[in-house]
C-alpha cells in the first residue's frame, strides 16, 4: 500500500522536477551564451562549482541545492538521458524504461 501511494507519488513529483531540470540541461547544452549567462548566475547566488563540474550537477545544485551524492547521482542521470533518449521520448518515460520506478 506505502509502494503504491507514498513512494509512488513522491517519485511523480521527483519525476516533473527533473523534467524541468532536464529542459533546462538541454536548453543550456544547446546555447553558449545561455551557459555562460547561468555561470554568471551560480556565481552571483555564490554556487561553488570547479572549473570540471559537469554542467548537469551544475544544474542539479541549482535545483536541489546541498544534496550530496544523490546531487550526482540526479546530474549522471540527466547527462545519460539527454545523450541516450530518443527525441520525442520524454526525460521520465526514458527513465522509466531504464528501470527507474
Amino acid at each position: 500500500m506505502w509502494e503504491e501511494g507514498t513512494l509512488r507519488a513522491a517519485n511523480d513529483e521527483l519525476y516533473a522536477i527533473l523534467e524541468g531540470v532536464y529542459a533546462l540541461y538541454a536548453e543550456l547544452k544547446a546555447e553558449v551564451g545561455k551557459r555562460r549567462a547561468f555561470a554568471a548566475l551560480l556565481t552571483d547566488l555564490e554556487i561553488k562549482t570547479q572549473a570540471n563540474t559537469s554542467l548537469a550537477l551544475k544544474v542539479i545544485r541549482y535545483v536541489f541545492a546541498g544534496q550530496g551524492r544523490r546531487e550526482e547521482a540526479y546530474a549522471r542521470v540527466v547527462a545519460i538521458a539527454h545523450d541516450m533518449k530518443g527525441p520525442d521520448q520524454s526525460f521520465t518515460s526514458y527513465v522509466q524504461e531504464c528501470g527507474g520506478h
